[in-house]
C-alpha cells in the first residue's frame, strides 16, 4: 500500500472515549488523509450505553439507529472512501456493515478491538465482513483468527518521556488514574501499606454515574472496601492526567481480573519513560519488559518491592519503543510499509 496517506479518504467509526478517537483522526489527517468521523454511538452517555450493551437498542430505535449511519454515508457520496476503520463497533451492527458494503465496494474494512471479544460477543458475527480484523489482545487474536497488535501511545506521552528528569524531583513516587472497578482499590490500597504509607502518591478513582456505586456494591464483593469519599464522578481533564504521570516516578495499573492483553495506560506508561507496578502478567511476553522498569505484583498478595523505587529508569531499544508509537500503529493497521 502507499508509503503515505496524502489524498485518501477515511471513514473512521468509534465510540468517543477519552478523546483517542481524536487523536487517530488528527494523526490520519496529519498524514494528508480526509477523515470523516461517525461517533459510533447516537447519543454519547451513560443510558444509552446501557441500552447497546444489554441489546436493547434493537427493540427501542433500531430504524434511527440504521437512518443515523445511513444519513453519514450519504454525506460520503461525493467521494471515493479508501478505508473504513471501525474500532469496538456497537451501534455499527451486521445489518449496517452489509448496506456499507454494497455501497462501498471499493473500500477496505478494517476492524480494531481494543477491548476483548469475550466481552463484545456480537462482534463475532460481524467479522467476516472486514479485510482486516485485529485486536490488542494476544488470547483473542489466537481464539477468533484476528492479527495481534498492541495499542499505542500518543505524541503527549513521548514528549514527556523525552524531557529528562531526576527522579528525587518527582513531586509522587507512585500514582494511578482510572476507573474504580473490580479489586483495583484494595489491591493498590494493600501495596501501599507494604511500603509503611513511606510513598508520596496521587490517586484518582473515577466512576461515571454515581448508580454505578449500588451496581458494583451489588455484584462485586470486592468493590464494598471502596470508600465513597474517594471517587469522583468528575473525570479528570487529560491536561490534568498528563500533568500526573508526568510528576510521576511510577504509575501503577490493576488490570481488570477478567482481562487479558495490555490497558494502554500501560502503553501511556512505556511512552512517557516511566516506571510501571502491574498485576498483569501478560505482560511478561511483551518486547519492553524489563524487571528494572516494570514491576509485578499479585493481586492477591501484593508485596512491596523497595528497590524498584531506588533505580531510576532504564532506557530501552529505540526499535522497540517507535514501534508502539501512534504513528506506527496506524502504519501496522493500514498495512503501510515506508520506504
Amino acid at each position: 500500500m502507499d508509503s503515505d496517506l496524502s489524498g485518501k479518504n477515511i471513514i473512521l467509526i468509534s465510540p468517543k472515549y477519552f478523546n483517542y478517537e481524536k487523536e487517530i483522526q488528527n494523526e490520519l489527517e496529519k498524514r494528508g488523509a480526509f477523515v470523516y468521523f461517525i461517533d459510533d454511538r447516537i447519543k454519547n452517555n451513560t443510558l444509552n450505553k446501557a441500552l447497546f450493551r444489554l441489546k436493547l437498542k434493537e427493540k427501542i430505535g433500531k430504524n434511527k439507529v440504521i437512518d443515523y449511519f445511513k444519513s453519514h454515508l450519504e454525506n460520503n457520496r461525493d467521494r471515493k472512501v479508501d478505508y473504513l476503520i471501525a474500532i469496538i463497533p456497537e451501534g455499527f451492527s451486521k445489518e449496517i456493515i452489509q448496506y456499507y458494503k454494497t455501497q462501498l465496494k471499493d473500500t477496505i474494512f478494517i476492524l480494531y478491538m481494543w477491548d476483548s471479544i469475550d466481552n463484545r460477543p456480537y462482534i463475532i458475527e460481524t467479522l467476516g465482513f472486514y479485510e482486516r480484523a485485529l485486536t490488542f489482545d494476544k488470547n483473542n487474536a489466537d481464539k477468533y483468527g484476528l492479527e495481534f497488535r498492541p495499542l499505542f501511545y500518543t505524541k503527549s506521552y513521548k514528549e514527556i518521556g523525552l524531557r529528562k528528569e531526576n527522579c528525587k524531583y518527582f513531586k509522587y513516587d507512585l500514582s494511578f488514574i482510572g476507573t474504580a472497578h473490580s479489586d483495583r482499590y484494595s489491591v493498590i490500597k494493600k501495596f501501599v501499606h507494604g511500603s509503611n504509607n513511606k510513598l508520596k502518591t496521587f490517586f484518582f478513582f473515577y466512576l461515571q454515574n454515581p448508580i454505578l456505586i449500588v451496581y458494583y456494591w451489588i455484584i462485586d464483593p470486592m468493590f464494598r472496601k471502596v470508600k465513597i469519599k474517594d471517587i469522583s464522578f468528575i473525570s479528570l481533564p487529560q491536561k490534568e492526567v498528563l500533568s500526573v504521570i508526568e510528576n510521576s516516578f511510577c504509575i501503577v495499573d490493576i488490570n481488570h481480573p477478567k482481562q487479558s492483553g495490555l490497558t494502554i495506560r500501560t502503553i501511556e506508561v512505556l511512552g512517557a519513560k516511566r516506571k510501571l507496578v502491574t498485576t498483569n502478567r501478560d505482560i511478561l511476553d511483551y518486547d519492553f519488559y524489563d524487571s528494572e522498569n516494570i514491576l509485578l505484583i499479585d493481586r492477591n498478595n501484593p508485596i512491596f518491592d523497595g528497590a524498584f523505587f531506588e533505580k531510576p529508569y532504564k532506557e530501552i531499544n529505540k526499535e522497540i519503543y517507535n514501534k508502539y508509537s501512534l504513528s506506527q500503529w496506524i502504519d501496522d493497521v493500514l498495512l503501510i510499509r515506508n520506504k
